[in-house]
């Protein structure tokens, strides 16, 4: 090879280089180092777990695997839930920098809220379903909306 080629090869190698590194400033391309990135995920995560649960409830309560009370406690739990979540969630995705003092003591407020009523729809709905299958599908939602909670756990 010449001397230019071999330059020119490694010049392009150094700006490839250099490119991937300014790409991703927050770290993984996938965000999971950058906190604002993180927190919208979970968030999603968490409206995502109730909307899936909502549709579960629905379906389990048609093919009668649910009995009425149990659908109707889980249905007023679960609105309660969402509209918690859907507060949380819009707080969220709402933040252009990382959060400050306040805006953290706002945010830990409403996920205290969060966190109130998913318990709230665990103990005061899930947890009273009579078919094991059906309470099983159920607490898996749950689970999934208390790991996305657990990401929150810096802003204390």
């Amino acid at each position: 090879m010449k001397p230019r080629a071999i330059s020119t090869g490694l010049m392009l190698l150094l700006v490839a280089a250099c490119l991937s590194l300014t790409a991703c400033p927050n770290g993984n391309s996938d965000g999971t180092t950058d906190p604002l990135r993180k927190y919208a995920k979970a968030a999603d995560n968490m409206a995502g777990a109730i909307n899936s649960m909502i549709k579960a409830k629905r379906s389990l309560a048609q093919s009668n695997r649910l009995t009425p009370a149990e659908e109707l406690r889980l249905t007023e739990k679960l609105l309660t839930a969402n509209t918690a979540v859907s507060t949380f969630n819009t707080r969220v995705k709402s933040l252009t920098v990382a959060p400050d003092a306040g805006t953290k003591a706002e945010l830990v407020n409403l996920l205290s809220n969060v966190t109130a009523t998913i318990n709230d729809l665990n103990t005061g709905g899930v947890l009273g379903i009579s078919n094991p299958e059906s309470k099983q599908k159920m607490t898996k939602f749950i689970d999934t909306i208390n790991a996305a909670i657990a990401v929150f756990s810096s802003l204390q």
